[in-house]
């Protein structure tokens, strides 16, 4: 018989924002007991509803579940796919820990920063850093930008040109 080995795991989970305080708490608790079959739970930290960098399946919060946890590397499958399928769960991750990892306490003071003041229309897209032809290239510049015409003038008229070329193609 084969001994069973166990590595630590973290685990990322993102609810929707939109769920109700009771509904969000009975998912977590759900999430709670299937890990707790499979694994054994040796923190974890349930944080309030916080914005989201981007919209994700339409919500701009979610509630945020993070736990460290030990258990064998065949149920960590399992466990994916269970949160791939939970249209409850907008995003979620799981990393292997070191056998090092120490578990950091989260205070109140981490999650103090309001990401809801930043206000993405003030920024400006500066064309050197913009990849021609993707969708950062297409988008209007923001409104605080100023748009600068500059007019080229030519420097040859086509009668200069065209005695060049005569010239080059005498030569050859």
């Amino acid at each position: 018989m084969t001994e069973k080995t166990t590595n630590s795991y973290e685990l990322l989970a993102i609810f929707a924002g939109s769920l109700r305080e009771s509904e969000f708490k009975k998912e977590l608790e759900r999430l709670e007991t299937e890990l707790a079959r499979i694994a054994k739970i040796l923190n974890k930290v349930v944080w309030a509803s916080r914005p989201l960098a981007y919209k994700i399946d339409g919500e701009m919060t979610g509630n945020y579940f993070v736990t460290h946890f030990e258990a064998e590397g065949k149920e960590i499958n399992k466990l994916d796919n269970s949160l791939r399928l939970d249209p409850k769960i907008i995003r979620h991750l799981i990393c292997k820990t070191p056998k090092n990892y120490k578990w950091r306490e989260y205070t109140e003071e981490d999650l103090e920063h309001d990401f809801t003041k930043l206000d993405r229309t003030e920024a400006a897209v500066e064309p050197r850093f913009v990849k021609k032809g993707t969708a950062a290239a297409k988008r209007p510049a923001a409104a605080t930008t100023k748009k600068i015409e500059k007019k080229i003038e030519p420097q040859a008229d086509a009668g200069e040109i065209d005695k060049q070329l005569d010239d080059i193609l005498a030569d050859l």
